[in-house]
Protein backbone atom coordinates (compact mmCIF):
# COMPACT_ATOMS: atom_id res chain seq x y z
CA UNK A 1 0.00 0.00 0.00
CA UNK A 2 2.81 2.46 0.84
CA UNK A 3 3.88 2.20 -2.77
CA UNK A 4 6.25 5.16 -3.03
CA UNK A 5 6.84 6.04 0.62
CA UNK A 6 10.05 8.03 1.08
CA UNK A 7 10.95 8.11 -2.60
CA UNK A 8 12.71 11.34 -1.71
CA UNK A 9 14.05 12.14 -5.20
CA UNK A 10 10.81 11.62 -7.15
CA UNK A 11 9.58 14.98 -8.50
CA UNK A 12 6.64 13.94 -10.65
CA UNK A 13 4.56 10.84 -11.31
CA UNK A 14 1.96 9.91 -13.91
CA UNK A 15 -0.63 7.64 -12.36
CA UNK A 16 -2.33 5.23 -14.79
CA UNK A 17 -5.92 5.57 -15.96
CA UNK A 18 -7.97 2.85 -14.37
CA UNK A 19 -6.42 3.33 -10.93
CA UNK A 20 -9.26 3.30 -8.39
CA UNK A 21 -7.52 3.93 -5.04
CA UNK A 22 -4.52 5.65 -3.49
CA UNK A 23 -3.71 3.84 -0.26
CA UNK A 24 -2.80 5.46 3.09
CA UNK A 25 0.73 6.90 3.13
CA UNK A 26 1.21 5.92 -0.53
CA UNK A 27 3.36 9.01 -1.21
CA UNK A 28 4.37 9.75 2.36
CA UNK A 29 7.78 11.36 2.66
CA UNK A 30 8.15 12.09 -1.06
CA UNK A 31 9.89 15.35 -0.25
CA UNK A 32 10.71 16.29 -3.85
CA UNK A 33 7.29 15.53 -5.35
CA UNK A 34 6.09 18.72 -7.05
CA UNK A 35 3.25 17.49 -9.24
CA UNK A 36 0.73 14.68 -9.22
CA UNK A 37 -2.13 14.16 -11.64
CA UNK A 38 -4.90 12.10 -10.04
CA UNK A 39 -6.77 10.15 -12.74
CA UNK A 40 -10.52 10.57 -13.05
CA UNK A 41 -10.95 6.89 -12.19
CA UNK A 42 -9.70 7.24 -8.61
CA UNK A 43 -12.53 6.73 -6.12
CA UNK A 44 -10.74 6.56 -2.75
CA UNK A 45 -7.69 8.21 -1.16
CA UNK A 46 -6.36 7.14 2.22
CA UNK A 47 -5.10 9.03 5.25
CA UNK A 48 -1.56 10.45 5.07
CA UNK A 49 -1.47 9.70 1.33
CA UNK A 50 0.60 12.86 0.79
CA UNK A 51 2.12 13.27 4.25
CA UNK A 52 5.47 15.07 4.35
CA UNK A 53 5.25 16.03 0.67
CA UNK A 54 7.10 19.26 1.33
CA UNK A 55 7.44 20.34 -2.32
CA UNK A 56 3.84 19.69 -3.37
CA UNK A 57 1.96 23.03 -3.53
CA UNK A 58 -1.35 22.24 -5.23
CA UNK A 59 -3.57 19.18 -5.58
CA UNK A 60 -6.69 18.77 -7.73
CA UNK A 61 -9.23 16.03 -7.09
CA UNK A 62 -11.43 14.50 -9.80
CA UNK A 63 -15.19 14.08 -9.69
CA UNK A 64 -14.69 10.34 -9.18
CA UNK A 65 -12.96 10.73 -5.78
CA UNK A 66 -15.97 10.22 -3.51
CA UNK A 67 -14.22 8.75 -0.46
CA UNK A 68 -11.20 10.46 1.04
CA UNK A 69 -9.88 10.03 4.57
CA UNK A 70 -8.93 12.91 6.88
CA UNK A 71 -5.27 13.75 7.39
CA UNK A 72 -4.11 13.28 3.81
CA UNK A 73 -1.65 16.19 4.03
CA UNK A 74 -0.06 15.87 7.47
CA UNK A 75 3.27 17.72 7.58
CA UNK A 76 2.96 18.56 3.88
CA UNK A 77 3.41 21.97 2.23
CA UNK A 78 0.24 22.14 0.13
CA UNK A 79 -1.06 25.69 -0.34
CA UNK A 80 -4.27 25.07 -2.28
CA UNK A 81 -6.80 22.35 -2.98
CA UNK A 82 -9.22 22.12 -5.87
CA UNK A 83 -12.13 19.74 -6.41
CA UNK A 84 -13.88 19.09 -9.72
CA UNK A 85 -17.27 20.83 -9.51
CA UNK A 86 -18.96 17.62 -10.66
CA UNK A 87 -17.81 15.77 -7.53
CA UNK A 88 -20.99 14.83 -5.63
CA UNK A 89 -19.35 14.52 -2.21
CA UNK A 90 -16.56 17.10 -1.91
CA UNK A 91 -16.12 20.69 -3.02
CA UNK A 92 -13.54 23.44 -2.69
CA UNK A 93 -13.99 27.09 -1.85
CA UNK A 94 -11.07 29.54 -1.79
CA UNK A 95 -8.62 26.62 -1.87
CA UNK A 96 -10.22 24.99 1.21
CA UNK A 97 -11.86 21.58 0.92
CA UNK A 98 -15.31 20.65 2.26
CA UNK A 99 -17.36 17.44 2.36
CA UNK A 100 -21.14 17.00 2.25
CA UNK A 101 -23.68 14.30 1.38
CA UNK A 102 -21.30 11.57 2.52
CA UNK A 103 -22.82 8.34 3.82
CA UNK A 104 -19.44 7.04 5.01
CA UNK A 105 -19.11 9.96 7.44
CA UNK A 106 -22.89 10.03 8.16
CA UNK A 107 -23.18 13.70 7.22
CA UNK A 108 -25.43 15.66 4.91
CA UNK A 109 -24.56 19.28 5.75
CA UNK A 110 -21.18 20.83 4.85
CA UNK A 111 -18.17 20.02 7.01
CA UNK A 112 -14.73 21.61 6.62
CA UNK A 113 -12.58 18.70 5.46
CA UNK A 114 -9.11 20.17 4.95
CA UNK A 115 -7.54 23.59 5.30
CA UNK A 116 -4.23 23.32 3.40
CA UNK A 117 -1.22 23.14 5.72
CA UNK A 118 0.60 26.00 3.98
CA UNK A 119 -2.33 28.09 2.75
CA UNK A 120 -1.18 31.74 2.74
CA UNK A 121 -2.83 34.06 5.24
CA UNK A 122 -2.94 34.36 9.00
CA UNK A 123 -6.70 34.46 9.55
CA UNK A 124 -9.65 32.47 8.28
CA UNK A 125 -13.42 32.64 8.75
CA UNK A 126 -15.28 29.39 8.26
CA UNK A 127 -18.32 29.98 6.03
CA UNK A 128 -21.67 30.19 7.77
CA UNK A 129 -23.68 27.01 7.32
CA UNK A 130 -20.73 24.68 7.84
CA UNK A 131 -21.69 22.36 10.71
CA UNK A 132 -18.37 20.80 11.66
CA UNK A 133 -14.61 20.54 11.28
CA UNK A 134 -13.29 17.13 10.28
CA UNK A 135 -10.52 15.32 12.16
CA UNK A 136 -7.18 17.04 11.38
CA UNK A 137 -9.05 19.77 9.49
CA UNK A 138 -6.45 22.48 10.17
CA UNK A 139 -3.68 20.21 11.45
CA UNK A 140 -0.05 21.12 10.79
CA UNK A 141 -0.81 24.59 9.45
CA UNK A 142 1.93 26.73 10.96
CA UNK A 143 0.79 30.02 9.35
CA UNK A 144 -2.73 30.42 10.72
CA UNK A 145 -3.02 32.62 13.82
CA UNK A 146 -6.78 33.15 14.14
CA UNK A 147 -9.87 31.17 13.11
CA UNK A 148 -13.43 32.48 13.32
CA UNK A 149 -16.01 29.74 13.82
CA UNK A 150 -19.67 30.48 12.98
CA UNK A 151 -22.58 29.51 15.22
CA UNK A 152 -23.53 26.78 12.72
CA UNK A 153 -20.46 24.69 13.67
CA UNK A 154 -21.51 22.13 16.30
CA UNK A 155 -18.64 19.66 16.36
CA UNK A 156 -14.84 19.86 16.00
CA UNK A 157 -13.07 16.62 15.19
CA UNK A 158 -10.05 14.95 16.71
CA UNK A 159 -6.79 16.84 16.25
CA UNK A 160 -8.53 19.50 14.17
CA UNK A 161 -6.02 22.15 15.26
CA UNK A 162 -3.14 19.84 16.11
CA UNK A 163 0.36 21.22 15.54
CA UNK A 164 -0.97 24.65 14.53
CA UNK A 165 2.00 26.25 16.22
CA UNK A 166 1.09 29.88 15.36
CA UNK A 167 -2.60 29.65 16.30
CA UNK A 168 -3.41 31.96 19.19
CA UNK A 169 -7.12 32.66 18.89
CA UNK A 170 -10.39 30.91 18.12
CA UNK A 171 -13.38 33.23 17.81
CA UNK A 172 -16.82 31.70 18.29
CA UNK A 173 -19.75 33.55 16.74
CA UNK A 174 -22.13 31.81 19.11
CA UNK A 175 -21.83 28.96 21.60
CA UNK A 176 -18.54 27.08 21.48
CA UNK A 177 -18.92 23.76 19.63
CA UNK A 178 -18.06 20.41 21.14
CA UNK A 179 -14.38 19.48 20.72
CA UNK A 180 -13.88 15.71 20.41
CA UNK A 181 -10.50 15.93 22.16
CA UNK A 182 -11.11 19.08 24.22
CA UNK A 183 -9.97 22.65 23.60
CA UNK A 184 -6.63 22.54 21.71
CA UNK A 185 -3.64 23.05 23.94
CA UNK A 186 -0.84 24.14 21.60
CA UNK A 187 1.05 20.83 21.68
CA UNK A 188 0.91 20.51 25.44
CA UNK A 189 2.08 24.05 26.14
CA UNK A 190 -0.15 27.03 26.96
CA UNK A 191 -3.84 27.10 26.16
CA UNK A 192 -4.81 29.19 23.18
CA UNK A 193 -6.42 32.57 23.80
CA UNK A 194 -10.02 31.51 23.29
CA UNK A 195 -12.34 34.42 22.52
CA UNK A 196 -16.12 34.28 22.36
CA UNK A 197 -17.92 36.90 20.27
CA UNK A 198 -21.67 37.20 20.58
CA UNK A 199 -23.21 38.71 17.42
Amino acid sequence: PEAFVYCVKMEQIDLPEGLIAIYPAAFGGCWSLKEIDIPDTVQAIGSAAFAECTSLKHVSFPASAVYMEPGMFMMAAVESLDVDPDNPTYYSENSVMFVHDNESFAITDPVLFCYPPRKPGATYTIPDGVVGIMDYGFAYNTLITEVTIPASVRLVGYGAFGECSSLTKLIFLGDAPKFIDGIPDGRGKALYDISTVIP
